[in-house]
């Protein structure tokens, strides 16, 4: 079983479209969203068009930022994607899970940890700390997104990683980060994608926080 894993798009279907893209050239046989779908990019509705056509071939995990559109919470950020993503695509995101199992790797797939969609997972926290964040789980292999941070390593005697952001790195790399999980191996990846064009949809767009995302897309921060 060859599984795609991605995570935290943000409305930013440019690099979307390059990770699937790459991802199909690759081949795979599933592929695992971790969440935040639509918040924060340009162009929620195509994000979650794209995803849901994918069909039977996609298994979604809840982000906190996906709930937060399904409270209805009324910040301007959250606000202004749910009118744009209208009450179908918002009942969509309402199917997702709020985990995943990927049996064939043994591999549990979270949003922030297992016991909270907020929680963050980072690669230099100490053993104890991430050990507490897993009790619970059962599967050797942990994968989250939420920090943004693409990284692999074995933690609190588990495998544990985090794809990394298709729409918004916070490593200092522009390139769409994304991973393949096949086995017991986790194989992460970058694309490339037009930053620029993301960049100058944000500009013409009247998105109430695009100077923020402007800012968080040239410096991959």
């Amino acid at each position: 079983m060859r599984t795609a894993v991605i995570s935290d798009i943000h409305g930013n279907v440019e690099a979307l479209d390059a990770v699937l893209a790459e991802a199909s050239f690759e081949g795979y046989d599933e592929i695992v969203c971790l969440g935040d779908v639509a918040v924060l990019g340009p162009s929620p509705a195509a994000c979650v068009d794209r995803l849901r056509a994918l069909g039977d071939r996609l298994r979604c995990v809840r982000g906190n930022t996906d709930r937060y559109l399904l409270e209805g919470r009324q910040d301007a950020e959250t606000a202004w994607t749910a009118a744009r993503l209208g009450p179908v695509r918002l009942a969509w995101l309402a199917t997702f899970a709020t985990d995943h199992v990927i049996t064939s790797a043994d591999a549990l797939c979270v949003h922030g940890s297992p016991r909270s969609d907020e929680e963050r997972l980072d690669p230099d926290m100490p053993a104890g700390v991430v050990e507490e964040a897993l009790d619970g789980a059962a599967q050797r292999i942990v994968l989250h997104g939420h920090t943004h941070v693409q990284y692999w390593g074995v933690h609190a005697a588990r495998l544990v990683g985090n794809p990394g952001s298709v729409g918004f790195p916070c490593d200092g790399e522009q390139r769409a980060a994304w991973a393949i999980v096949e086995g017991d191996s986790v194989n992460l990846r970058r694309t490339r994608y037009s930053v620029g064009d993301t960049i100058n949809a944000l500009e013409t767009s009247d998105s109430p926080v695009r100077a923020g995302a402007i800012a968080r897309l040239m410096t991959a921060r």
